[in-house]
This record gives structure tokens, sequence and C-alpha cells, in this order.
């Protein structure tokens, strides 16, 4: 499978959940005879159809025809357009013209050519179930069930979530190159409780350093108050301060490794750096 940005001429994407839809355009070619999935999973349809034909079962090839697409538009007018809740507004025009402007499904019309989403969902009262209620589903804590996770908590002094923020949200590694990144924040942050930062000798903006036995990484402390005491959330996928760097290789019960939380010691590596001392420290929820 290669990447959306190579594999064709245009990929759509949903946001973690919120379900935002935008265009990617590609950068570059896909090396030799690579295809984007929706060709791969056409030629294959289309190369079944023809040996069942060659069988004489044509009742059974009837179940794989309309699959002469000749590019990822087709797929999506003969799938996200036809079947969608919203579908029928979409097209890959807009989609294009609107460029890095994404829309929360589902879509609800068009002003221009400017695709309406829908900025909150079930406004109404009223959920996608049988009766139109919320569903809570109560699931028990089944403990530190990844090894090694139960003897970090014990050994190391903080929990360092982490995750992605909106200026380099898929992975910074993208950005190595991108000013206006780079320039908001020079090394990734790792957000803490500022009574944590005080009882560390840690100011603002200083030089960390993330250890436990895995490893170690680097960011600068960014204080939080809404941040819990012992708690932490530092960004990942930076190459100034990996924080994969920490994570160990035990695994869950699904075989996966925890990337999103760890234990770890917390200490001050030096005051802050000259390209930080000019960098905002606002509250990131005001920031978006």
């Amino acid at each position: 499978m290669l990447p959306a940005v190579i594999s064709g001429e245009m990929n759509l994407t949903s946001m973690n959940g919120e379900r935002r839809m935008r265009l990617v355009e590609r950068y570059i070619d896909p090396p030799g005879s690579a295809r984007p999935d929706c060709m791969i999973a056409a030629g294959i349809a289309q190369a079944v159809r023809q040996a069942v034909l060659d069988l004489g079962q044509r009742d059974l090839a009837e179940k794989f025809t309309g699959y002469d697409w000749q590019g990822e538009g087709d797929a999506f007018e003969d799938g996200y357009r036809k079947h969608a809740n919203g579908g029928e507004h979409v097209t890959y025009d807009r989609l294009r013209a609107m460029g890095n402007n994404d829309f929360q499904e589902p879509a609800t019309g068009v002003e221009g050519e400017t695709i309406i989403g829908t900025p909150r969902l079930y406004t109404d009262g009223k959920f996608s179930t049988e009766d139109g209620k919320a569903r809570f589903m109560a699931g028990e804590w089944c403990g530190y069930a990844t090894p090694g996770k139960q003897e970090e908590s014990e050994k190391f002094a903080f929990l360092i979530n982490n995750g992605r923020t909106n200026i380099n949200r898929q992975n910074w590694f993208m950005d190595e190159g991108n000013e206006f990144v780079l320039d908001r924040w020079p090394y990734p942050i790792i957000e803490m409780n500022p009574t944590d930062m005080a009882e560390i000798g840690v100011s603002q903006g200083d030089l960390v350093e993330v250890v436990n036995d895995n490893g170690a990484t680097q960011a600068i402390a960014y204080p939080m108050d809404t941040a819990k005491p012992k708690q932490s959330f530092m960004i990942f996928g930076s190459p100034r301060g990996t924080q994969g760097n920490v994570i160990s290789s035990g695994t869950n019960e699904l075989v996966t490794p925890v990337y999103k939380q760890t234990w770890a010691d917390i200490r001050k590596l030096s005051s802050a750096p000259t390209a930080v001392r000019g960098m905002s420290f606002k509250r990131l929820e005001a920031q978006l």
C-alpha cells in the first residue's frame, strides 16, 4: 500500500473521527507500476469477472460489473457520491477549489462552489439509533495489560501522554522545511502542570529530558494549569524530540504497542534555548 500523496491523483481524508473531508493533492508520481488501492481493487474485480465468464457463470459475473474506473475520481463518484449522506453535494472539483479548507460531514448544501458541512452533529438531541437516544457503553478497565506498564508506573514519576496538535496534525517530519511550523515551535512541547515544573526546577520554555528505561528524548516545558499533577502531554513525531524513543516494545492483547502513553522522569537540560525565547506560551485551546 502506498502513501496517499503518491498513490494517485487525489486522496480523501477523514480527520480522526471528526469526519472532516478535503482533498490532498499528490506531489510525486508513484514508483513503477504502483497504483492506488481503489484501482487495484478494480483490477481484481475485472479479472474475477473475466474468469467466471470463461467458466460460463454469467450470473456470478454480474456481481463484478461496474469496476471500469479510470481513476480515483470514478471510484469516488461510484461510491461516496451515490451512497454517502450528503454525497450529492460533494464533487472533486468543489473539493479541489476549497483547497486545504475542509468541511465536516455530512454535507448539507453548496454556497457557490463551497461545500457546506455540519458544524455540530445531533443538535436536535436525536441520535442515529432506533429510539433516537444516545448509547453509553460501560467498559471495565482491565488494568495495565501490556507487559512492563505496571512496572513503569511504579518506577517513574510522570505519565507521558502523547498526541497531535492542529499545526502539525499528521507528521512533524513532513514539516522540517516549513518555517511557519518551526517558527511556532522550534522544539516539541511537553505540557506540564506548573506545580510539577516548580518541584523539579523547570521554568517556561526550558529544555527538558524525558527519560526512562526505554530511552530518552527532549522537549520544551509548556505550562498548562489544566494538566493534572504528575501527568503530561507531549507532541509526537518531532525530529527534534521523538516521543517514540521512550515507548516500550510491550504490546497489548491486540499485539499493538501502547504508543500513546508511557511513564518517565523529567529533568531539566538547559534554560530556554535562544530559538524559544520569543515563542508564545498562550493556552493551546485559545489558539484553535
